[in-house]
């Protein structure tokens, strides 16, 4: 994801997410503004394993709205929705099928 940002996004990145952390009295280190570029977190999970202590130090609310932040000033790799929706389809016609075959051959 860093190779897809240039300066622009990165200042007003840091801008909005100070701005926020000031008004929320939840401040980041440096390092966590570095990882929250680099890897450009997508869910609450990957929030805590960048930010040090996150379940003591932010809410539930700050959380998504930093992810919020990151989402909105970060450019990302585009997703293709489809492939996923493909393959999970996929597996629950593999799982539900021979079960169903094998209950109604044993009943």
């Amino acid at each position: 994801p860093a190779g897809l940002q240039n300066e622009s996004h990165l200042q007003e990145f840091v801008t909005n997410l100070q701005k926020f952390c000031q008004e929320e009295n939840c401040p980041l280190t440096k390092e966590e503004y570095l990882q929250l570029v680099n890897i450009r977190p997508q869910t609450p999970v990957e929030i805590q394993l960048l930010i040090e202590n996150s379940e003591e130090r932010l809410t539930e609310e700050q959380v998504e709205k930093i992810l919020e932040i990151v989402g909105s000033n970060l450019p990302g790799p585009e997703v293709d929705e489809d492939d996923d929706v493909d393959e999970a389809s996929g597996e629950e016609n593999e799982e539900n099928g021979p079960s169903q075959e094998n209950g109604q051959e044993e009943g």
